[in-house]
């Protein structure tokens, strides 16, 4: 059977097709990012290489890469490099909208020669390798690794953040467009690095399943709900135990009660839209959930060692010449 793939596409590749241009604001920029819902693939090009962030909404199909059948099922989502594009064989009811972006997107200082290879990805140092973490599941040398099942809060998440990125796209209602589109495409790469479990050597697995199942439910909650208000009975409620018994299996589980553990949630995802946008600080404080300006630093500054203003004045890329 063959792939879903119209003649048409192969033949001509506009940049429209994967790039965003300014209109009113930085009018004629060129943002390398695109969305489209469509059940074929923008093929491959060398003049215009992308990554590709897959979300399978609806339906069923068998995608074909490098040789290796693999059947996925909604809701799923299926990271592609720039050199692979799968063949689709046997979809049924096949829904998939695909984030086509560079990687020098979420960091200008990443070129794909750098980081395609192992070494070159090595050598990156400090925020840039920081930001590395997002694209990992990209270089998985099995294909396989890259496809991923979404729990229901996973889904949602990354729905949202694409959903969102192509209404910022076609609106671009004021300046920082351009920040907001990265914003939504590193949250959810972020939520798609959640998935992956944590190290063996920092996380004790309870023996008792019950137990575990509780800390697994509370992760999950926890990842879906880390930028808005919730207390810890509503957490225990959700994992059916009270707040004393979640927070001694939580800390034994990771290391930290249910409350460090959310901080460290919202704080990392602060610090990477600190590092890799120009939005205001106040909005990402209140994109990570915080409405207190004093309670955020003091978060932050626990964490990161720094002030909210401090780090991006050191790290940010974006506002460097």
């Amino acid at each position: 059977m063959e792939a879903l793939v119209s003649e048409a596409l192969k033949e001509d590749l506009p940049d429209a097709l994967l790039n965003t241009f300014g209109t009113v604001f930085h009018a004629g920029k060129r943002v390398r990012f695109a969305v489209h819902e469509r059940a074929e693939w923008i093929p491959t090009n060398k003049e215009e290489p992308r990554y590709v962030l897959c979300h399978v909404r609806a339906g069923s199909a068998v995608f074909v890469m490098d040789g290796v059948a693999i059947p996925v099922m909604a809701p799923a989502t299926i990271l592609l490099d720039e050199t692979l594009r799968p063949e689709i064989l046997h979809a049924r009811d096949l829904r998939i909208v695909s984030l086509y972006f560079h990687p020098s997107l979420i960091n200008n200082a990443f070129s794909l020669e750098q980081i395609q290879s192992q070494g070159g990805r090595d050598a990156l140092k400090g925020s840039i390798h920081q930001d590395l973490f997002l694209l990992e599941r990209f270089f998985a040398s099995s294909v396989g690794d890259r496809v991923a099942q979404l729990p229901p809060h996973v889904n949602e998440r990354v729905s949202q953040s694409i959903d969102l990125g192509a209404v910022e796209m076609r609106i671009q209602p004021d300046k920082y467009w351009p920040c907001r589109i990265r914003s939504f495409l590193i949250e959810a790469l972020f939520q798609l690095r959640m998935l992956e479990p944590m190290p063996s050597s920092s996380v004790f697995v309870p023996a008792d399943d019950m137990r575990a199942s509780r800390v697994a439910r509370a992760m999950s909650f926890l990842q879906e709900r880390y930028h808005s208000d919730f207390t810890l009975s509503e957490v225990a409620r959700v994992c059916c135990t009270n707040r004393t018994t979640l927070n001694s299996e939580f800390r034994a589980a990771t290391g930290m009660t249910v409350r460090a553990y959310t901080i460290s949630l919202r704080i990392k995802m602060a610090a990477g839209l600190l590092r890799d946008t120009g939005l205001p600080v106040a909005e990402i404080m209140s994109r990570v959930g915080y409405e207190n300006p004093s309670h955020f630093t003091r978060a932050f500054r626990q964490t990161i060692g720094a002030s909210p203003r401090d780090y991006r004045t050191a790290q940010c890329w974006v506002t460097k010449p």
